[in-house]
């Protein structure tokens, strides 16, 4: 029950960081960066979690549509030239970190092609 509680608590706080990064007038300042590393902490946290645990607690869908949209989000501020370089791979890495928190072994082929893409690019934004 405790993990349970401390999972949806990492959950919540991981989508009021990712809220916040996302908002429309959010710049690129120290907050920013602030909430950004905040966010690979709990990111990071989720992913250790196992992920039929995830599943049984129905947390993939929520940790899909934060992923997602932190990855859309990023390629928009990327493609208008916004979003340093840096940024861009905290933010991609953040998003394949919850992306392959969800994504067990049994995951098929295209999921598992999908994740490999979000990974090179996500390494492609740390060079």
């Amino acid at each position: 029950m405790t993990q349970a509680v401390n999972v949806h608590s990492l959950i919540a706080q991981i989508q009021a960081l990712l809220k916040e990064i996302c908002r429309d007038e959010c710049s690129e300042n120290s907050q920013f960066h602030n909430y950004a590393e905040t966010a690979i902490g709990i990111a990071e946290k989720i992913h250790d979690v196992d992920s039929a645990i995830l599943k049984s607690m129905k947390a993939d869908s929520m940790l899909e549509n934060a992923a997602v949209n932190l990855w859309n989000f990023a390629v928009g501020l990327k493609t208008k030239g916004t979003l340093s370089g840096l940024s861009n791979a905290k933010l991609r890495y953040i998003s394949l970190l919850l992306v392959d928190s969800y994504i067990g072994e049994d995951a098929d082929e295209t999921i598992v092609k999908k994740k490999i893409m979000m990974g090179i690019k996500t390494a492609r934004g740390w060079l």
